[in-house]
């Protein structure tokens, strides 16, 4: 989805701009609009349904568009029409939330019935599905959606990423055909939508590059730490292996304690850990659940590290002749 800002122009202007863009191989679709439907740009304002004497006691979200809207960002209407080719509010298209709002069971019992939003006064055409208007930290709002051409900032282009290459230098030399006066400034929806989530894709690199530092700093720790065990069992791994004890249960020696270890470490960490994410995930309003199995995997894994750590030096000891560690004392 490429997004090109444009200036206020004559209506005319506008749709031979649009027409030459559309015919090019590569451009699925486009359509005018104030915004796309995951952005920053929401406009909220009051709303009055029916024949009900007073505006409801909650906002309503609105996007101006022109009738091409749901089908270049794919948008699924449930119930009704679209909206028809027009400059200004001919009808309106509401979503799901808005329904509920409303206490209106049937998406079809809405279908021609008056509403008047801000100031404009007209019909519901059609009902569209749910989709997220602003990003996940907040929820579904209502929405509704009609055209008003003086409020167009933008025209949405749906691309074929496969010719992006070759027709992208195309609108360009449109744009400056067209609107010769303007410089041409285009953007693409899904860094918008990237640039949503900054602050939670810098902590996420962050997080790793310091999870990634702890492990070496505790795996370091781990191997200092078996190495000196086992210069201090030495002897007495050669005296149980001159006593008949197996390979197995002296490594079981090194085990028992980091297994210890590992537990503890878990105990302490685990709950810290669950009401850290658990405080971070409440500021989204949807949100993944941290079950049991996170944890058990993450068990597994600091295992895996802790065998893989000390599992050589460990062996290493368990297999020394036992003559050779007694004749060294």
């Amino acid at each position: 989805m490429l997004i090109v800002n444009i200036p206020q122009q004559d209506a005319s202007i506008l749709r031979t701009f649009r027409s030459r863009v559309t015919q090019l191989a590569g451009v699925q679709n486009a359509s005018y609009c104030q915004a796309a439907p995951l952005s920053y740009t929401n406009r909220s304002t009051a709303i009055r349904f029916g024949a009900r004497g007073d505006d409801e006691d909650w906002q309503v979200s609105v996007k101006y568009a022109d009738a091409n809207y749901l089908s270049t960002f794919g948008i699924q209407l449930i119930a009704g029409s679209n909206i028809p080719v027009s400059d200004t509010a001919n009808g309106m298209l509401v979503n799901e939330t808005l329904l509920r709002k409303l206490n209106i069971a049937s998406p079809n019992d809405i279908i021609g019935q008056p509403i008047r939003v801000s100031q404009v006064q007209t019909v519901v055409r059609g009902v569209f599905r749910d989709f997220h208007n602003h990003s996940f930290h907040s929820d579904v709002e209502p929405l509704c959606l009609y055209t008003d051409k003086s409020e167009f900032d933008e025209l949405a282009i749906r691309l074929d990423m496969q010719q992006a290459a070759t027709v992208m230098p195309v609108i360009d030399k449109i744009w400056n055909e067209t609107f010769p006066d303007y410089i041409y400034r285009f953007r693409f929806m899904d860094d918008d939508i990237a640039g949503m989530y900054e602050a939670e894709t810098l902590l996420m690199q962050l997080v790793e590059i310091f999870a990634i530092v702890a492990i070496l700093i505790g795996c370091l720790g781990l191997y200092g730490l078996i190495s000196f065990m086992a210069i201090q069992k030495k002897k007495e791994i050669g005296v149980r292996k001159v006593l008949g004890a197996s390979v197995p249960s002296v490594i079981w020696l090194f085990g028992r304690d980091f297994s210890l270890m590992l537990v503890a470490g878990f105990v302490l960490s685990a709950p810290l850990s669950w009401w850290l994410m658990t405080s971070w995930l409440e500021g989204f309003q949807y949100r993944i659940e941290l079950g049991p199995e996170i944890y058990m995997v993450t068990v597994l894994l600091c295992a895996a590290i802790t065998v893989l750590t000390v599992g050589y030096t460990s062996i290493r000891a368990a297999l020394m002749n036992p003559a050779v560690s007694l004749k060294t004392e």
